[in-house]
């Protein structure tokens, strides 16, 4: 399969790297040519460009492309030349990096395919969490953390707990609110209510 990978960073390069590792044709394109000294030393195509310039594109072969990955850290970027893929070169398959599930959901009703990271990884520790019901814990990087869903019913009785989170001893993941995943920063946890669940990670004292 031919892959065109837009954005060099650590997405677009690590998986330019798993996509010539399973032997598909890869062509990375990112503006910044600092970036994509990620992927010298892959057996691919590596070209610095604007990845919305039709011309960069048509280097990196879009023409015959089967497969677009937009990686970029600009999800403007990535959506613009998600479009260009689609609308001009008649892309067959063209997949989107999403930053937050709510921009994700509105790509996705624009018919784009939409990769949310934070969806994954949330999701991803909700079925650990599920696994088992009170929390897991992890050795993440060497420090030891540990993955909690913690369910409110009296909202009075998190101060300890978002105490935790201001001192940094606690990460806010996300809020599960009414079925909806809610990043850290679209809800005021001030106004956490009955009902929500949260999606906490704990870190080892000394350990942050």
């Amino acid at each position: 399969m031919q892959v065109i990978v837009i954005g060099s960073g650590r997405v677009g390069a690590t998986l330019a790297h798993e996509l010539v590792r399973l032997e598909h044709d890869v062509v990375v394109i990112d503006e910044d040519a600092r970036l994509l000294e990620a992927v010298a030393d892959l057996d691919c195509l590596a070209i610095a460009g604007v990845p919305i310039d039709q011309e960069v594109l048509r280097r990196g072969g879009i023409e015959t492309a089967d497969a677009v990955c937009c990686c970029t850290g600009s999800e403007n970027m990535n959506v613009m030349a998600a479009e260009i893929a689609r609308s001009i070169f008649q892309v067959p398959r063209v997949l989107v990096r999403s930053f937050t599930p709510w921009n994700a959901a509105t790509l996705r009703e624009l018919n784009f395919d939409t990769v949310s990271g934070t969806e994954i990884v949330v999701e991803r520790m909700l079925q650990e969490l599920h696994a088992l019901p009170d929390s897991v814990a992890y050795t993440l990087f060497g420090h030891a953390v540990r993955f909690q869903e913690l369910e409110v019913t009296n909202p009075r009785e998190l101060k300890e707990t978002l105490g935790a989170v201001r001192q940094g001893t606690a990460v806010l993941l996300g809020c599960v609110r009414t079925g909806v995943l809610l990043s850290p920063d679209a809800f005021d946890q001030a106004q956490v209510k009955a009902g929500d669940r949260l999606i906490l990670m704990h870190i080892a004292a000394g350990e942050y």
